[in-house]
């Protein structure tokens, strides 16, 4: 199980954030978003690049500076 697990988000072979793996469920939310099949919800407890856009994004939250002690949605790759 992945549930707990350290995690590092990239974005075009760039680090963008340090974070840690809280829900695999694709049905579970984030900001009123659905994780989707094929993605983690994770949080995000430190941003490298806090301007990066996030995979998900909606009108409360576009880059990791909106989310760098909270939740978002990031692909399993």
């Amino acid at each position: 199980m992945d549930i707990g697990k350290k995690c590092e988000a990239y974005c075009l072979n760039d680090l963008v954030a340090h974070g840690e793996i809280v829900e695999v469920d694709p049905n579970a939310l984030v900001h009123n978003v659905p994780v989707g099949e094929g993605n983690y919800k994770i949080m995000i407890g430190m941003g490298v690049d806090r301007g990066t856009p996030l995979f998900k994004w909606n009108s409360q939250v576009t880059v990791f500076e909106d989310v760098v002690g909270g939740y978002t949605i990031w692909p399993k790759i």
